[in-house]
């Protein structure tokens, strides 16, 4: 509900706006001006928020600036395509800001799990035993996730063993091996 509100104040202000300069600025400069309190909206918004504004946006255009002024009729019908054109930009707007949005917390997420696999592939890099490797899978996972971490193995001497320069062996290891 606040969202709406702020949004309704973002289109007030343009409202305000456009009367103050409307001896200065063309029908077409305060329709701009209300796109550009769209842009404003749709940049902290809902989508549904930044839609709000782009048809309160269009209805007030319409009601204060379309003669005639202060009526929702419209004695000039290529104001009609305005309307259209301004709504559909609004709501691009909106859904693209909306994009941008989801896109950065995608990026923000990645860039943690990026940081986050680093120390671990450096770490893995330097192990040379199965138990170094315990040993960094299990101080890593519970760096990550915070809980009390163990590593069960099952034949993990034979697996390890194949990708293993020739002639190092790796330790025996008990089927159980826990890093904690």
């Amino acid at each position: 509900m606040k969202g709406y509100i702020r949004a309704a104040l973002v289109m007030a202000a343009c409202t305000v706006g456009g009367t103050l300069l409307l001896d200065w600025l063309s029908l077409t400069d305060i329709a701009m001006l209300y796109l550009l309190g769209v842009g404003v909206v749709a940049s902290w918004a809902t989508r549904r928020e930044a839609a709000f504004a782009a048809l309160l946006s269009v209805a007030l255009f319409d009601f204060f600036f379309v003669p005639p002024r202060f009526a929702f009729t419209v004695a000039d019908l290529h104001y009609v395509v305005t309307f259209g054109v301004m709504l559909v930009t609004a709501l691009v707007i909106s859904w693209l800001a909306e994009r941008v949005r989801e896109e950065d917390v995608a990026t923000e997420a990645r860039d943690r799990g990026t940081a986050a696999l680093s120390p671990l592939s450096a770490e893995l890099l330097g192990a040379n035993t199965v138990a170094g490797v315990i040993a960094v899978i299990g101080r890593q996972a519970r760096a990550a996730f915070g809980a009390d971490v163990r590593v069960l193995l099952r034949e993990a001497a034979l697996a390890l063993e194949r990708s293993l320069p020739a002639g190092s062996r790796p330790p025996q290891v008990p089927p159980e091996a826990s890093a904690a």
